[in-house]
């Protein structure tokens, strides 16, 4: 499948999973389905995006930090679980007309190649399957740059957060609207 849906949502699945503290060796990581979702955005008569999500992401990421092309992903994305937050959409987009879920209720990428890129970004090639039509994929993920010890310290620095002008909100934030704040929560 070409389109916006021809990379759906991996990348969120694979960011999520990434996320994750790195160490020396191989590390293998599972993705966890309670805390992670497939993300996508299309646009629809050239004038607004519809996102939505798929829940149920499942899968495993293998890094292997002294040979990253050693390194392997494998995510299933359960089709089932799409939500646009539009019940009518989503039961089209379940039909036969598009994701056909009752026939093919799994979308799933597996890497084929892992290169890391000059920037220290990962280059990800894969199959990506949708609908039962396997095409290669290649997607960019990023690995952490240090483990994460204690992921409620709010030690972040500070980012802004909208906040509406005493006029209302108007064409973007004015920087007198703009709070500064942290980016976590207790």
């Amino acid at each position: 499948m070409n389109g916006p849906f021809s990379k759906v949502g991996i990348l969120a699945g694979l960011a999520a999973a990434l996320a994750l503290p790195a160490s020396a060796g191989t590390t293998t990581y599972q993705i966890d389905p309670r805390h992670s979702s497939a993300g996508f955005g299309v646009t629809h008569l050239m004038i607004s995006t519809v996102r939505g999500e798929f829940h149920g992401v499942t899968g495993t990421v293998v890094v292997d930090d002294t040979d990253i092309s050693k390194s392997s992903v494998n995510v299933t994305i359960d089709a089932t679980t799409v939500d646009t937050r539009e019940p009518d959409r989503d039961k089209h987009l379940k039909s036969e007309a598009f994701f056909d879920v009752a026939k093919y209720p799994a979308i799933t990428f597996q890497s084929t190649k892992v290169e890391r890129n000059a920037d220290g970004s990962l280059k990800v090639t894969g199959d990506l399957t949708i609908r039962g039509v396997t095409k290669t994929a290649v997607l960019t993920a990023t690995l952490p740059k240090a483990p994460i010890k204690d992921p409620w310290d709010c030690s972040a620095p500070p980012c802004p957060l909208p906040q509406r002008s005493p006029a209302g909100l108007r064409r973007g934030l004015e920087p007198e609207a703009r709070q500064r704040g942290r980016c976590c929560r207790r």
